[in-house]
């Protein structure tokens, strides 16, 4: 059996953080609700909303105060629409208010962070390749247009390294593999050494193909 673990979770308290920050109630006041199970919930209604819209979403940072009936949403995104991310925003807290996931009288605020292509993450770079996968480009092209990317950030000096992995029926293949690429270091053994880590799933007409993307 393999010993694979997640990056992201073998660093958290330690070079990485939580994507949800919030305080627990007392006991006797929680009413045998799992806060954890009703992020991810929103987390996920949040991501099916804005994929709606075609729009490229990287992390979601959410920061809840259940004492102050409060929700913080912060989401990278890759679009630049102020117009069009207010629209979102009030179809998302109408859409939250109506589930039976939160409170009555719970606020929800909602702020969107446009990355540029310098400031993407390994969600994003993630959903970049999905988008690409999805309309039918090559692998050699997009790990042509990554290499060119990594290449400007390690003159920078903001990145050491990067992991690319896609697994499936790549180009509509008979036969299932894996094509992957490593560029730079990607050292996972050090805890130290923060890792953003993302899976991501293509579906085309031949398959489901699976992204991983290392971020070091």
């Amino acid at each position: 059996m393999g010993r694979q673990i997640h990056p992201r979770g073998f660093r958290l308290g330690i070079s990485t953080a939580w994507d949800s920050q919030w305080y627990g109630l007392q006991r006797k006041q929680r009413q045998g609700q799992d806060w954890n199970h009703e992020m991810e919930k929103l987390r996920e209604l949040i991501r099916v909303l804005l994929h709606n819209e075609n729009c490229l979403i990287g992390r979601i940072h959410m920061e809840f105060q259940p004492l102050l009936f409060q929700i913080h949403v912060s989401i990278l995104s890759s679009n630049n629409n102020d117009e069009k991310f207010n629209q979102v925003s009030k179809k998302i807290i109408r859409v939250l208010k109506r589930s039976n996931q939160l409170r009555y009288g719970t606020k929800i605020h909602i702020q969107f962070h446009q990355a540029s292509w310098d400031e993407m993450d390994a969600l994003l770079i993630g959903e970049w390749i999905v988008l690409e996968l999805e309309k039918g480009t090559p692998f050699r092209p997009i790990k042509k247009t990554i290499q060119e990317w990594f290449q400007d950030k390690e003159a920078k000096k903001e990145i050491e390294g990067i992991r690319v992995q896609i697994k499936g029926r790549i180009q509509g293949a008979e036969i299932a593999n894996k094509e992957w690429f490593c560029l730079g270091k990607v050292s996972l053994q050090t805890i130290t050494n923060p890792v953003d880590y993302a899976e991501t799933r293509a579906y085309t007409l031949s398959g489901v193909l699976g992204v991983k993307i290392w971020l070091v």
